[in-house]
């Protein structure tokens, strides 16, 4: 009898314990990526959920933040326009006044030296008339308002108020003891003002 005759052939059994094992793999293969899906899913939810997450609790505080910091620079904008608006109003006052001061002053000067040539046009009148006391009376606030003359007058003006001071104190001093010379020297005086006064106010 041949052998191979004898060999067993593989039956109905065998082919459907592979088919089984075939299906079985193809099964854990699918569970696996079913699985590995749902965990990817899931990942890219919780993903999702934190992006989500850092926009509400980053992104938006930031830009209110942002907003604010936005509508507080444009309000101190406008506070700044507003003070240029007010420095540069004050700075025309401050130009007007200057202005104004220096009118007042120059008017306060004019009378100053008008009052000191009234001062001694009333001192010579009384040494004409042999009255060295009322002379003398007439003098009294001559010296303080010299003073004012020469702070109101300025550095341009100061040789001139130098001399009218010394003159002056000359005429004070001969008043009593020389009315005569005293008389001169008012007279001197009194063309020293108007001289002083034509500087000043007939440019």
């Amino acid at each position: 009898m041949d052998q191979t005759d004898q060999t067993p052939e593989q039956g109905p059994a065998d082919t459907t314990s592979t088919a089984e094992q075939a299906l079985k793999k193809e099964s854990r293969i699918g569970n696996f990526l079913k699985t590995a899906t749902r965990w990817l899913f899931g990942l890219l939810i919780v993903f999702g959920l934190g992006a989500l997450a850092v926009i509400f609790l980053l992104y938006s505080p930031t830009r209110q933040t942002l907003q604010q910091t936005q509508a507080d620079l444009e309000t101190a904008r406008q506070k700044i326009t507003d003070l240029e608006s007010q420095v540069q109003k004050m700075a025309a006052l401050e130009t007007q006044n200057a202005s104004l001061k220096k009118e007042v002053d120059s008017s306060v000067l004019h009378i100053k030296l008008l009052t000191v040539l009234a001062d001694v046009d009333t001192a010579r009148v009384a040494l004409a008339e042999k009255d060295a006391p009322a002379a003398k009376t007439a003098l009294t606030n001559t010296a303080a308002t010299i003073n004012q003359i020469s702070t109101l007058a300025g550095s341009s003006q100061s040789e001139a108020v130098k001399f009218i001071q010394d003159r002056l104190k000359l005429v004070l001093s001969e008043i009593e003891t020389d009315p005569a010379t005293a008389q001169t020297d008012l007279g001197v005086l009194a063309g020293k003002l108007i001289e002083l006064e034509q500087a000043l106010f007939n440019k």
